[in-house]
C-alpha cells in the first residue's frame, strides 16, 4: 500500500485522472480523502502529507485486526 511522504499514489489519490490497473490501490487512498475531507486543508503538500498520515493510522488499524496478530498480542 501506498503512504510515506512524497508518495506518488498518495498524490494521485487527488486527482480525476484514470490510472488504470493502479485504480484499485488507490480508490482505498481515495476513500479516506472523501472520509476526512474535512481534515485535508492548507497546501497541496499539507493536504497529501495528512493523507498519508491518515493512511498510515488506517493501515495499523488494518494490521491489528489480523487474527495471527492479535493472538501474538494475547
Amino acid at each position: 500500500m501506498a503512504g510515506h511522504y512524497g508518495c506518488g499514489g498518495v498524490k494521485a489519490a487527488f486527482s480525476q485522472n484514470d490510472y488504470g490497473s493502479l485504480e484499485s490501490w488507490l480508490s482505498h487512498l481515495r476513500e479516506l480523502r472523501s472520509k476526512y475531507r474535512v481534515n485535508l486543508i492548507g497546501s497541496e503538500i499539507n493536504r497529501i502529507n495528512t493523507l498519508v498520515e491518515l493512511n498510515v493510522a488506517q493501515q495499523v488499524l488494518n494490521v491489528a485486526r489480523v487474527p495471527v496478530v492479535q493472538q501474538v498480542w494475547k
